[in-house]
């Protein structure tokens, strides 16, 4: 969480619920959700426009918060709320990762509790971030560092580390024929290395 501060630093229009409540304390999580809007912004583009959408044109930031809270209330439509007609399923897919990791929790809608918790109350569930980052990404910032507000039985698998790569000796060359027994010299065929084009 950052210090008290200014909480109204930003875009209105892509301000996330606590902070146009006025909550003092902003938390990643919020910054994220700012993100959420912007990318709901921008696909209403795509459809019918952001004028379409109520929670595009409030003004006044008690009355944004409370349309954007009913806007992100239905799993279902929100992307509907939001004037959001076409998505592709690859894009939903992570904005329906994004959606579960902002406004629920236990599977459970928590948007009201935004609303007078003076500390925020979602966590960040590492599992939705790995799907969300990638697992390489996810293992650099998390390592196998498990949410605690998470049961253990839900955590992310612990990645099973490589084997280091043991290094083969380097073949032996052949013996240049011996001059005085009169024995052929052969030459070892060389075979193309896997994954190699052979042309």
């Amino acid at each position: 969480n950052e210090n008290i501060h200014d909480g109204m630093t930003g875009t209105p229009l892509f301000m996330g619920i606590r902070v146009l409540f006025g909550h003092p304390t902003r938390s990643l999580l919020d910054d994220i959700e700012s993100l959420f809007y912007v990318a709901m912004y921008a696909l209403s583009h795509l459809s019918r426009g952001p004028s379409a959408s109520p929670a595009f044109n409030v003004h006044e930031n008690k009355t944004a918060a409370y349309v954007k809270l009913g806007s992100v209330t239905s799993r279902v439509s929100y992307l509907e709320c939001f004037g959001v007609k076409m998505c592709s399923d690859d894009v939903k897919a992570q904005l329906d990762l994004l959606y579960q990791l902002l406004f629920c929790r236990d599977n459970q809608f928590i948007g009201e509790k935004l609303m007078d918790d003076e500390v925020d109350v979602r966590g960040i569930d590492t599992t939705i971030m790995r799907k969300i980052i990638g697992s390489n990404l996810a293992d650099q910032i998390y390592g196998s560092q498990v949410d605690n507000d998470m049961p253990v039985e839900n955590a992310p698998p612990k990645r099973k580390t490589r084997a280091a790569k043991t290094k083969k000796p380097a073949p032996k060359k052949p013996k240049p024929a011996d001059t005085n027994n009169n024995q052929d010299y052969t030459v070892p065929q060389l075979r193309p290395r896997p994954g190699r084009d052979t042309k």
